[in-house]
């Protein structure tokens, strides 16, 4: 029988394990006065295409023996040889005397073979049976926050602000979860705000998953949604944490129903926590995008020849928001020479029903060449751009790392040649 109770762990009844990583360690000290061939099976030990775990080895006479199987991929049936218990294993052990022997063998009381063998390094990919009634604790944890690198922004803030979280229960066991500690940290201002809510430390129940077939990795994922409304949440955010701290804990099988066995977990299909926030009155940003100097790169541009043309803006958003944008042509000195756009609307990215962006909005602006213009051209030294959010989605959005909004200047010019 596995002794699991040694793991710090009660109570846990195990049917099946596939492995992702381990090994068998097999040891044999030979004190006899021949060498001898060993042999070890164990029974439900075996791997879908290389067969029932097997190993041979000799064993030279005096010698200590030592060797480490790799057992990656392999699967553990746990139920014993006739499949009505649990957390067993079965093996044979063989002592032959080597084939290699030239003469008979005698052997004497004194001689023995002390053999040994245990698992090494072991990490499931699946296990299934009853895990027990146990508690487990994870944290403090940090997590890194990069979607707020994509705002150069003094201050933000949530107005009228509905934060849930909602918790997806891969496993299949029922949970009661409790978020002990959450901090949000800014270690560039070495700013640190708490969350402060009466669900601090509540036990947030969220119901067992199913599998839909054994070991296949198709299971019914079942959640629960929490209001944190009622918390200092809006704080958190408006320090532009860079960093997350979170301590949470889990208490498992609070009902210690063990009939069925059907507990279950799969290491690539971790529980997760998501945060929610749907802002009704709307997402303050203060200086969103700080204005920004960049270098006019046309003014070295001949223009004497163009009959007409188009100086044309392309605007690919794939933000969840309408923007506003100004744009300015100044000299060497920094002087607004030429306002090529002011409060120019920029359409949001299309944002799907999970509240995500599913494609960018390409936004064209054509602004016609004339004589001043054309003179600006070659007056100018820098674009100066302000951009600013227009509104916030009311029916909620999910901002992430990969939005982005970028902007190109084209000319689409006509010339004029004259032939004498």
């Amino acid at each position: 029988p596995l002794d699991l109770d040694g793991e710090d762990v009660q109570g846990v009844m195990l049917e099946k394990v596939i492995l992702e990583t381990g090994a068998i360690v097999f040891e044999a000290y030979n004190q006899s006065n021949t060498d001898l061939y060993v042999v070890l099976g164990i029974e439900g030990v075996y791997h879908p295409e290389k067969g029932d775990f097997f190993a041979e080895e000799t064993v030279n006479n005096n010698e200590l023996f030592q060797k480490d199987f790799d057992i990656s991929d392999y699967h553990i049936d746990l139920r014993g040889p006739n499949q009505d218990t649990l957390n067993m294993l079965s093996y044979y052990v063989a002592l032959i005397i080597h084939p290699n022997e030239p003469d008979e063998v005698t052997i004497f009381p004194e001689d023995s073979v002390a053999l040994n063998a245990y698992f090494k390094n072991v990490v499931s990919y699946y296990s299934r049976g009853y895990f027990g009634k146990n508690s487990f604790t994870e944290g403090p944890e940090i997590y890194p926050i990069d979607f707020l690198n994509d705002f150069a922004v003094q201050n933000i803030s949530f107005e009228e602000a509905e934060i849930n979280f909602t918790i997806e229960n891969t496993y299949g066991l029922e949970v009661n979860f409790r978020i002990e500690d959450l901090k949000a940290i800014n270690t560039n201002k070495e700013d640190t705000v708490t969350l402060e809510s009466i669900m601090i430390d509540s036990a947030l129940f969220v119901d067992r998953a199913h599998e839909i077939v054994e070991e296949s990795g198709e299971i019914e994922i079942k959640s629960g949604s929490f209001d944190f409304t009622d918390s200092n949440f809006p704080d958190l955010f408006a320090i532009q944490p860079n960093q997350m701290s979170y301590t949470m804990s889990a208490d498992v099988n609070i009902r210690g129903d063990s009939t069925n066995y059907d507990n279950f977990f799969y290491i690539d299909r971790p529980v997760r926590v998501l945060m929610k926030a749907r802002v009704d009155g709307g997402i303050r940003f203060d200086s969103l995008f700080q204005s920004d100097r960049l270098l006019w790169q046309a003014s070295e541009v001949n223009l004497r020849e163009v009959k007409e043309g188009l100086l044309k803006l392309y605007f690919n958003n794939a933000f969840p928001f309408d923007f506003n944008m100004n744009l300015y042509l100044e000299n060497t000195d920094s002087t607004v020479i030429d306002t090529l756009i002011y409060q120019q609307f920029i359409d949001s990215g299309f944002i799907g029903d999970d509240g995500f962006v599913e494609s960018l909005k390409k936004t064209v602006v054509e602004i016609p060449l004339d004589d001043d213009l054309k003179e600006q051209f070659k007056n100018g030294q820098y674009v100066y751009y302000e951009i600013y959010i227009n509104s916030a989605n009311s029916e909620g959005v999910n901002i992430h790392a990969e939005n982005y909004l970028s902007f190109q200047v084209i000319g689409d010019f006509i010339y004029l040649f004259e032939q004498n």
